[in-house]
């Protein structure tokens, strides 16, 4: 389907925002899931790239999406401007499961995979906890806007300790996590995989959301493979991009 660009601005450095709009009624999509999106630039890139749906804003069925450059496809869709329009294929992939909103639900993200946990922010009437980690100040205060609209309790953490508290992601969910909580989760597949540990350490419950490059979007490539826990192989658009941290094998991630 064609969406129109009601805006597209940078954040911070290498970090945008764009509202997608005119997308119709009878788009509807659920915090996880993600959009294929490629613009009218010709054959380079030729691939669309995969996004993650930041808020559903529910007016004339706009969209918001959160995004870093980070190659040449990222780069185009940074110079595109309000008016013009972009190829989209979505909402795509699995959902986060709903959350048992009795528990105590904490949302960590690394950096850019703060996007679809604040879709799930907004979706929850219980406000849970944010843990946003990034190398920089730039990398976890790109958010700050869509944190203070929702008004969610978060706690940001920077490696350089250039904002918030020094150190990881992880290392704070550490502080802060119990055995009866229930995490959700997306970043880097390092710090997924440090969270898998460490809900098995403790005992607590985990849905992470992979970051993966994907050509097709829908199963068919085949490239967005990932090694299950039974020994199988399990494809991220299609099998998630949302899994239980028991169904990966991640000795072999």
């Amino acid at each position: 389907m064609k969406a129109t660009i009601k805006e597209n601005r940078e954040l911070v450095p290498r970090y945008f925002t764009m509202t997608l709009s005119e997308m119709g009624d009878d788009f509807r999509g659920e915090p996880g899931q993600f959009v294929m999106i490629r613009g009218d630039w010709g054959s380079d890139p030729l691939l669309a790239r995969p996004l993650s749906i930041c808020r559903f804003l529910h007016e004339d069925g706009q969209i918001r999406i959160v995004y870093r450059v980070m190659g040449r496809g990222t780069r185009r869709l940074s110079e595109m401007k309000a008016g013009q329009t972009v190829d989209i294929n979505g909402p795509l992939g699995n959902p986060f499961p709903r959350p048992d909103e009795s528990r105590r639900v904490l949302l960590t993200a690394g950096a850019i995979g703060a996007p679809p946990l604040i879709a799930l922010a907004g979706s929850m009437a219980v406000s849970p906890l944010l843990i946003i980690g990034g190398r920089t100040r730039n990398d976890v205060v790109f958010i700050s806007d869509e944190i203070r609209e929702l008004d969610i309790e978060t706690i940001y953490v920077t490696e350089d300790g250039s904002y918030g508290q020094k150190g990881t992601a992880v290392t704070e969910l550490a502080r802060h996590v119990g055995g009866n909580d229930l995490v959700y989760a997306c970043g880097p597949n390092r710090m997924l995989a440090e969270i898998a540990r460490l809900s098995e350490e403790i005992g607590f419950e985990a849905h992470v959301s992979f970051e993966e490059r994907m050509a097709c979007g829908i199963g068919v490539c085949l490239g967005c493979a990932v090694r299950h826990a039974n020994g199988t192989y399990v494809h991220v658009c299609k099998d998630g991009p949302v899994f239980n941290v028991t169904d990966i094998d991640w000795d072999r991630l």
